[in-house]
């Protein structure tokens, strides 16, 4: 991460790292952050398609330009149950059948994702889920 980088950072991260982000930035021009910071500034943001998840958007595309969905939303709803959040990537909306929701994952599929995507479907059982992943070009569906 460049100097450049580290100056576009939120002041709430500057304010959990001090030692980082101190009045002397002068050390900073050519040191690379610690790896928990770079983690954190490399998550997910809300509202913001990754690449995985813009491919899969293009397919849903021709899907409504076809006619077969009605329409489709980017993280357009969030679930909650007992102190649980599921917020899934795509809503899709079809004549005459239940809400979709569809999870997209590239290669790796995280433990954590695995358990708010099952736990989601067993407690909305009046919606439909699904989970796709993408692993050496090919669109497989997992759920």
């Amino acid at each position: 991460m460049t100097r450049a980088e580290l100056e576009h950072v939120s002041e709430s991260v500057k304010a959990v790292n001090p030692d980082i982000f101190s009045a002397n930035q002068s050390a900073l021009a050519d040191a690379r952050p610690p790896a928990e910071l770079l983690s954190a500034l490399s998550r997910h943001r809300r509202g913001v398609m990754n690449k995985t998840e813009s491919e899969y958007a293009a397919l849903l595309k021709a899907l409504e330009v076809r006619g077969e969905i009605l329409r489709f939303e980017f993280e357009g709803i969030t679930l909650r149950w007992a102190g649980m959040r599921y917020t899934p990537d795509f809503v899709i909306f079809r004549r005459d059948q239940p809400i979709l929701f569809l999870e997209v994952k590239g290669a790796r599929i995280w433990d954590r994702d695995l358990v708010r995507f099952k736990g989601a479907r067993a407690f909305w059982p009046e919606f439909q889920f699904e989970l796709h992943q993408k692993r050496e070009g090919v669109w497989q569906r997992i759920y």
